[in-house]
């Protein structure tokens, strides 16, 4: 049937705290991809989709399409996301032109591997769970959900997930308009307070779902992330970086812009040595997945000899067109002053002193004495070569 499949992604994602720093909570990393493409992926190819775009929008936009150049998406913004008169409900409201058929609203931190029906006839999905604490929920008889309840509610037999099949789009937006005048500005109305009446005019079937994961909680997104991760590879987690595999591609996110555009642009110096870049845009690229193993399980005297010789011949060439004063200085600031700054953040976070230590019976110098024996004029007066990341074999 002819239908679109409505994504929310407006909201600031509170409950997430510093995770959602940086980033729109629908791009949190789950397993090897973030929550909103194991949405998408659930759904059928030629699936439209409507997306609506609020807190780091762009993002999500830019994301979208460059994981899904082929995929159908229609983007709405809204304006007001966050504060005083912002709510779930006016996200919803915001799409409604894009929606005069019927639809299935997808909250962007619900993610199901079950096969989600089509929104032939009103249905709403519901997961057989007993703890009502974070979520709304709904009463049924039979398959027939009579009642839908707000979050907290003792007397229910199943929760809602926010996953709901609208067949009976008219009345949908018929009483969400109507809500939305009575209640311009209560912040926790949304999909519930409209499904509360329309329940009373229409007829709606429970989904029950096999499978319910919430990432949009801290404890629900650690919990996702064990049950969803594959150990295909592993990626250390950082606030303002990610790192992303769709399909046969990885994309990698940087919340600092100049990063990525220094990434992207290193590909003229690097050639070859790196995986060719397909696309980009402000804070992503995107390059083709290679196979491989990391070196360090390889190494051996043979191997590393070899690497060390291709690494002269490929990657260690002297850099052109250098100004070697501005080059000296940036070896100072990141050997000796990153160095200097690195050791005074540690001990001020320890809240200890520099000072002599004995290790395994043997006297250690404290960390001023010990620098002193470093020669930083030499680690900056060699000439700029060719270089690629930090020459460690979990990086190669």
């Amino acid at each position: 049937m002819d239908y679109k499949v409505l994504i929310t992604t407006s909201g600031i994602g509170s409950r997430l705290g510093q995770i959602t720093k940086y980033t729109n909570k629908c791009l949190v990393r789950v397993g090897v991809k973030p929550a909103i493409s194991h949405i998408i992926d659930n759904y059928p190819k030629k699936t439209k989709f409507v997306i609506t775009l609020g807190y780091f929008g762009n993002y999500v936009k830019d994301f979208l399409e460059l994981a899904y150049p082929e995929k159908s998406f229609e983007f709405v913004y809204v304006k007001k996301y966050e504060g005083e008169g912002s709510s779930l409900l006016v996200s919803l409201l915001e799409a409604e032109k894009n929606l005069q058929l019927p639809f299935i609203y997808h909250c962007c931190d619900n993610i199901s591997l079950d096969k989600i029906p089509e929104p032939k006839y009103n249905w709403i999905s519901g997961y057989n769970d007993k703890d009502s604490t974070s979520y709304a929920s709904i009463s049924l008889s039979g398959k027939k959900v009579i009642d839908i309840h707000r979050k907290g509610h003792m007397n229910f037999d199943l929760l809602h997930t926010g996953l709901i099949g609208i067949n009976n789009f008219k009345r949908f937006w018929e009483i969400a308009n109507k809500i939305n005048i009575e209640k311009p500005i209560d912040s926790t109305l949304g999909d519930v307070d409209i499904l509360k009446q329309q329940i009373n005019i229409d007829n709606f079937k429970v989904v029950e779902l096999k499978t319910w994961f919430d990432t949009g909680s801290i404890s629900g997104l650690n919990k996702s992330r064990k049950k969803l991760s594959n150990n295909e590879y592993e990626v250390l987690d950082k606030l303002a970086e990610s790192i992303f595999k769709i399909d046969n591609h990885i994309i990698k996110f940087f919340y600092d812009s100049k990063l990525s555009k220094n990434r992207v642009d290193r590909k003229v110096f690097l050639k070859d040595n790196i995986p060719e870049i397909v696309d980009f845009r402000d804070n992503f690229f995107k390059y083709k997945y290679v196979e491989g193993n990391l070196f360090s399980y390889h190494a051996n005297r043979k191997n590393f000899i070899g690497l060390v010789k291709w690494a002269e011949s490929n990657l260690w060439k002297p850099v052109k067109d250098v100004d070697y004063n501005k080059f000296k200085n940036d070896c100072k600031l990141f050997y000796y002053d990153k160095t200097l700054s690195r050791i005074n953040d540690f001990h001020l976070k320890k809240n200890i002193k520099d000072q002599e230590y004995i290790i395994n019976d043997e006297k250690i110098p404290n960390l001023k004495d010990l620098l002193k024996e470093v020669d930083f004029d030499e680690l900056t007066q060699d000439k700029p070569m060719g270089f690629h990341g930090d020459f460690i074999l979990d990086n190669i």
